[in-house]
């Protein structure tokens, strides 16, 4: 079977349908992270994030003394090919090995990696995540697709180290503090508030309530810190011109900006 480097791709997937490429990487060997270039497409930090400190060099140097010492097989294949000729990428295999590897956990309420008894910055853990997965493409001879998958990795090893289960009623607070802030003249519709929250709960790794359930919620949750009521006259624009008026909470914004 052929692949062609310069167009192949990957298809992100949690299931085995073709055999590993070349034997499932087990007899490769892992070299030391180089610096992620800004411009190079990946959704890992920059150097000054990642290679400042004589004391990050040398985490980085006994992750990867684990990476050499460990074999990935065991996990599932990283790479393989379907009857089309795609790349398949092992999203669950590389979650996996990584989460055992270097014995990782996850606090969904700070957002916070762990490894041993010291915080395990994210910009380090995606740098390491992102350069490996590209070294082991080059092994085989597989060229790096633009969509730089280290975010799903980094998102399932959020769902997978987490050391403790935050349910719909403690999550929802921790984005109420997290998220939202009272303003003057500012606006949030209720399905802005939604897929924010979905959005968050995503990015935590926290138990999520579903939409309708989350109505009724956040909204005695924002009258209770905010003082600020459900309205039906929030404004928004629609993509004719016109004007819509929309369920929502006036005098209320995400932190940061992010609201209308």
């Amino acid at each position: 079977m052929k692949t062609d480097n310069s167009n192949s791709h990957y298809t992100v997937t949690g299931s085995v349908v073709m055999p590993p490429i070349n034997g499932g990487l087990e007899q490769h060997n892992v070299a030391k992270p180089p610096v992620v270039s800004p411009d190079s497409g990946s959704s890992a930090a920059t150097p000054s994030q990642t290679v400042d400190a004589s004391a990050e060099d040398a985490s980085l140097n006994n992750c990867e003394a684990k990476l050499l010492a460990h074999s990935i097989t065991r996990h599932g294949p990283l790479f393989q090919i379907n009857a089309s000729e795609r790349i398949i990428f092992g999203l669950e295999t590389t979650a996996h090995f990584f989460a055992d590897l270097l014995g990782l956990k996850y606090s969904p309420r700070d957002g916070t990696f762990i490894m041993g008894n010291e915080l395990f910055p994210k910009s380090k853990l995606a740098a390491l995540i992102s350069q490996w997965l590209r070294k082991q493409a080059g092994l085989v001879g597989i060229s790096y697709p633009p969509a730089d998958p280290t975010t799903l990795v980094f998102d399932r090893l959020k769902q997978l180290c987490a050391a403790e289960l935050i349910d719909e009623s403690e999550g929802l607070q921790i984005y109420r503090r997290t998220c939202l802030e009272r303003k003057d003249g500012g606006s949030v519709t209720t399905e802005e508030l939604y897929r924010d929250y979905w959005a968050f709960c995503q990015a935590r790794a926290v138990v999520c309530y579903p939409e309708r359930i989350f109505y009724r919620h956040i909204a005695a949750v924002i009258r209770e810190h905010f003082g600020i009521c459900r309205s039906h006259s929030v404004r928004r624009t629609k993509p004719d011109g016109g004007l819509a008026l929309k369920y929502g909470y006036w005098n209320l914004a995400f932190k940061g900006g992010l609201g209308a």
